[in-house]
């Protein structure tokens, strides 16, 4: 089971959300609104997986996942409103390890980290 999991999601009532689920699972939560913090706190804390929204108000999050790839194999599950089949083959293409849409279950989510 992974140990540090960094929430990256604008809309501050569904990162709530995803936060108190997974500390209610027993994980320790980082979270992070914007592009820039979760990149900062990617190259300064060690995390074990990384939960991020396409739609991020500096940086489109394909673009995190693209910068994110040229060093670092962490897990990467996008958690996107986007539901297009081409959204999501992109971005794993780019180097996600799996599309999770919303709105979703805590019990998908759970299952999905489990297999990252």
């Amino acid at each position: 089971m992974y140990e540090k999991i960094l929430v990256v999601e604008d809309d501050s009532q569904i990162r709530n959300f995803i936060v108190f689920i997974l500390e209610e699972e027993g994980f320790k939560v980082v979270s992070a609104d914007t592009a820039q913090k979760a990149m900062s706190i990617l190259v300064t804390d060690d995390i074990d997986i990384l939960l991020l929204d396409l739609g991020l108000p500096d940086y489109d999050g394909m673009e995190v996942i693209k910068k994110l790839r040229e060093w670092s194999t962490i897990p990467i599950i996008v958690v996107s409103a986007r539901d297009q089949d081409s959204e999501k083959a992109d971005a794993l293409d780019k180097g996600a390890d799996d599309y999770l849409t919303k709105p979703f279950s805590k019990t998908e989510l759970l299952a999905r980290i489990r297999v990252a």
